[in-house]
């Protein structure tokens, strides 16, 4: 990380920690300063904790111990940058981001494996603050970033051989864990329910939200069931129940694609999608360069201890 980075005496940090111990004392002492604000002993712990709970690897050693202090500096400049502009994270977002990533995170055996690695649920929801304020910013930095036709055009011709692909299916799937319950959605689509809304109210798949649309995928993409299943129907016919380790699935088949390439027209939200993904991280990178260009950072030359 390009950064300016002034190396002080560990005699100031003792100053400053000595300063603060009436209200720090729990933090342990300052290890960095980030544009003046104190980066603690504390927190480069709960990052080496949370990174070994969740990676199941830690390096060791001086290179490990300044790899974490510099995304603790990172992050910090980042926030600082959020605070800046006026940017917060309520509590619903907060709740929201994390049960995007996984509604694991609110049930007691996520919490006992965090209390198993020495980590308070609080300072693991503050650390997840944090990182949800910081993409937050990152979006809004982002929201400009776009890709032009003449781009999309020169990545399709350039890449046709992405865009071949075998005959495909369109289906949409209603996924339910009991065989009653797939019984039940029979029934009512038998009474002359849409498929779709009855994919949002009762699928526990991920694309209920869609209506259970499945999009295009070929006879391999799928597990040998689904696509058993899929290709012998007729277009805008319904199968059986079929049962598979997820659960009792019914498909409808929409579309059918013979095997050929792709069109530009189709291919391009894939193309898009691609194409500003790269453009974010190549924008990103810069942004944050730019960030610390202008930070001051100092860095006590005591980061020789293994961490806690």
């Amino acid at each position: 990380m390009q950064k300016k980075v002034v190396y002080i005496l560990i005699l100031s940090f003792c100053c400053l920690a000595a300063f603060s111990c009436g209200k720090k004392a729990d933090k342990g002492p300052v290890i960095a300063l980030v544009n003046l604000e104190p980066v603690y002993q504390s927190e480069l712990d709960f990052l080496s904790r949370y990174t070994n709970l969740e990676y199941s690897f830690l390096g060791s050693g001086t290179h490990a111990t300044q790899d974490f202090l510099n995304k603790i500096i990172e992050k910090k400049i980042i926030l600082q940058e959020a605070k800046k502009k006026g940017i917060t994270l309520s509590y619903g977002e907060l709740e929201a981001y994390l049960k995007h990533i996984s509604d694991e995170f609110f049930t007691k055996k996520f919490k006992d494996l965090l209390k198993e690695r020495l980590i308070s649920f609080e300072d693991w929801k503050e650390f997840m603050a944090g990182q949800a304020l910081a993409e937050k910013l990152g979006e809004s930095e982002m929201k400009m970033v776009s890709v032009e036709p003449v781009e999309i055009s020169r990545y399709y011709y350039g890449h046709l051989s992405e865009f071949m692909h075998a005959e495909q299916a369109r289906a949409y799937q209603i996924l339910v864990k009991t065989e009653t319950e797939i019984k039940e959605v029979q029934n009512r689509l038998e009474r002359g329910e849409e498929f779709e809304k009855i994919a949002r109210i009762k699928s526990i798949s991920p694309e209920s939200e869609k209506g259970g649309d499945l999009g295009y995928f070929s006879k391999e993409q799928m597990p040998p069931e689904i696509s058993e299943a899929v290709f012998k129907l007729a277009v805008g016919k319904i199968s059986g129940p079929v049962h598979t380790a997820y659960g009792y699935h019914l498909l409808k088949l929409t579309e059918r694609r013979k095997k050929g390439t792709a069109t530009l027209a189709e291919a391009e939200p894939v193309i898009i999608k691609k194409l500003k993904a790269e453009k974010k991280e190549t924008y990103f990178k810069e942004w944050i360069k730019e960030l610390a260009k202008n930070a001051e950072v100092k860095i006590s030359k005591d980061l020789s201890g293994v961490v806690k």
